[in-house]
């Protein structure tokens, strides 16, 4: 009723009363193949991926020795119940382990083990903008993710020391000005972890770029409202530099409360019609420039004299 080593002992007595005796010893061993059970840390792993292999079994006198048939041309002994194998090719193969117990007892088991292609991330995140401003959120993206076993984990790294594990696609805003490299950690199903390519951004402190003027070309005209008074449009020919990209317009107002409303207009050629009088002969110009992505610099402002237009009493009318 139990097991262990018994011995059996017998003894004969012929009818003369001679007596002669003997003992066998027998094991009773218990079943080594009860509940034998191999498996996977990872149900399709990637090529390449290390995969831990584990038995669970009941049954057998220890201590046990395992012989793994991994079905690739790899095999090996071990005294562990365990073994990690990594697969360097894509396909099927049976993985087999023997066990050995001390009394010379054997029992195995065998699983199938499908391996897909590796997963490769073989390009760097995106961004809707590389240059963009300090507490602007910029909008990110990872888009080339191929292989591996899904479902994929990303994990986001945006150089300023902010992380993210939301997904395939990320937003963020840098607080400070610099430039930021972001990579992204992708994680899949099969035991693999591939890093991206970096992504650099330019992040600009608000009010970093401020325009400045080459040439302005004044164009009198007119109309003459009074004898004091002219209508004139200034034609200006503004070249901005910029460190955000490149400028593409440009908006302009007599007064810096007037800017706010004046609307945006092609960087070269931009004009402005002003109303000049002698006693105000030299308004104050404002001006602000805009770049490929809709971001605004600084205003800058300039002066001109329009003194010429307003002969001296007595040299008769017209403008010179």
């Amino acid at each position: 009723n139990g097991t262990g080593y018994f011995t059996v002992a017998f003894q004969v007595t012929d009818v003369q009363g001679h007596t002669s005796s003997a003992s066998l010893t027998v094991l009773v061993r218990p079943d080594l193949f009860s509940s034998i059970l191999l498996g996977s840390s990872w149900a399709q792993p990637d090529a390449g991926a290390p995969v831990n292999l584990t038995l669970s079994f009941q049954g057998g006198v220890g201590p046990f020795t395992y012989g793994w048939i991994l079905g690739d041309g790899n095999g090996t002994y071990t005294s562990v119940p365990w073994f990690v194998h990594a697969y360097g090719r894509v396909g099927t193969y049976l993985a087999t382990v023997v066990i050995r117990d001390s009394l010379g007892g054997t029992g195995s088991a065998s699983l199938h083990i499908t391996v897909v292609a590796g997963l490769a991330v073989p390009c760097a995140p995106t961004a809707n903008s590389t240059i963009i401003w300090a507490g602007e959120a910029v909008s990110l993206s990872l888009e080339c993710v191929a292989g591996g076993t899904q479902p994929y984990g990303y994990a986001w790294a945006f150089g300023d020391g902010g992380r993210s594990s939301a997904g395939g696609s990320a937003t963020h805003a840098f607080a400070s000005a610099g430039n930021y490299s972001v990579v992204v950690l992708v994680n899949d199903s099969g035991g693999s972890s591939v890093r991206s390519t970096a992504l650099s951004l330019r992040v600009l402190a608000i009010g970093e770029v401020t325009p400045y003027i080459q040439s302005v070309a004044w164009h009198s005209a007119a109309n003459i409202t009074n004898g004091d008074a002219r209508e004139i449009r200034i034609n200006l020919y503004v070249q901005a530099v910029s460190a955000f990209g490149t400028v593409t317009g440009v908006r302009v107002a007599a007064s810096l409360a007037g800017l706010a409303s004046a609307p945006w207009q092609p960087l070269n050629g931009a004009y402005l019609w002003l109303n000049v009088t002698a006693a105000n002969d030299t308004p104050t110009i404002y001006l602000q420039v805009e770049n490929s992505l809709t971001r605004v610099s600084a205003v800058s402002s300039f002066s001109h004299s329009f003194a010429s237009l307003f002969p001296s009493a007595g040299t008769g009318g017209g403008l010179s």
